[in-house]
């Protein structure tokens, strides 16, 4: 019995034989399938699984594949339900079919049994994205002698290439404001090394990852937090006598990462004399309440600085200011 007109190329078929003597039911054979055949193209590669229902035991899998003739050539054994064909061009199709051999363990059967899969087709194709980098940042903050003027950030990476994939060819740059904000693309890049500038700030966090060749974005490396290294320094002596040296009162440049800050100035009867917030102070040693010169002595004061950043903080500032006239 030839059954003809089948869909083998989608569908698995599987048949057995029921017996009958004048319309009575006297016994079945045990249900034996065809070998059905799946393939998924990855990257290099082809990976072929089938499945099969049989009575009988199989001993290998011949795996046969398609020639430059359109003929088909034995490529390997397997005694599992899989093989997986390497080395392969991406992009170029590739045909296979299964043979599996087998026989019954009792005498009086066709030995070897052989029973053929559909042929079946598939591409290799790369759908998997590069290993992720190893990301270390240099900056201001903990780079002697850094090179690059401003608020910067240095991003330095691995390449991939390197070590654990062969087709990078690019590289995403993705940046955060704080650990728990999103991540978003700043940069899309072929070099190793980024520079990101902000204004006054450093602070942030950053990320990369490896595209291959066919676009496949890779994990994300290691995530590394920047946090501001805030500097602000008050001398404790001016001299504002009009000689227009040391005549004004301020921080020891230069100063990093203050937006803005709370100085309060008193004389030794805990008066206040002086007040302001903004980050430069400025006094010229006058009484913001009368406008006359103060008398040279000894001022005490206490400050408060707000810094930007995440979560560096300068502690409270107090000293004395010895002002000499």
């Amino acid at each position: 019995y030839n059954d003809d007109g089948l869909n083998t190329q989608d569908n698995p078929y599987s048949y057995k034989i029921n017996f009958y003597s004048n319309d009575n039911f006297i016994g079945e054979t045990e249900i034996a399938s065809s070998v059905y055949l799946s393939t998924k193209g990855v990257d290099n590669a082809v990976e072929l699984t089938w499945n099969l229902v049989v009575p009988w035991q199989n001993d290998y899998y011949a795996v046969y594949i398609k020639n430059l003739s359109g003929l088909y050539d034995s490529i390997g054994l397997s005694t599992s339900l899989s093989y997986t064909d390497q080395e392969l061009t991406n992009g170029t199709e590739q045909c296979y079919y299964v043979k599996s051999v087998g026989s019954y363990s009792a005498p009086g059967f066709v030995d070897p049994i052989i029973n053929l899969s559909q042929q079946k087709c598939d591409v290799p194709i790369d759908s998997i994205g590069p290993c992720a980098p190893m990301l270390i940042i240099q900056n201001l903050c903990n780079t002697e002698n850094f090179a690059i003027t401003g608020f910067a950030n240095q991003l330095i990476w691995n390449n991939p290439n390197n070590s654990c994939a062969n087709d990078v060819v690019s590289f995403n740059v993705y940046f955060a404001q704080a650990a728990d904000a999103p991540f978003e693309l700043i940069g899309a890049l072929s070099d190793t090394v980024f520079i990101h500038s902000q204004n006054n700030s450093i602070a942030g966090c950053y990320s990369v990852a490896a595209v291959d060749s066919y676009a496949n974005e890779g994990p994300k490396s290691n995530v590394v937090c920047i946090e501001n290294c805030p500097v602000y320094e008050l001398p404790n002596v001016f001299t504002p006598n009009g000689d227009e040296r040391n005549d004004l009162f301020h921080p020891i440049l230069p100063i990093r990462f203050v937006d803005k800050i709370d100085i309060r100035i008193f004389d030794q009867w805990g008066v206040l004399v002086y007040q302001t917030t903004d980050p430069f102070i400025g006094w010229d040693g006058r009484d913001m309440n009368s406008g006359k010169d103060v008398l040279a002595g000894t001022y005490y004061y206490v400050c408060n600085v707000l810094t930007n950043g995440n979560t560096n903080a300068l502690p409270p500032l107090s000293g004395y200011i010895h002002v000499f006239r």
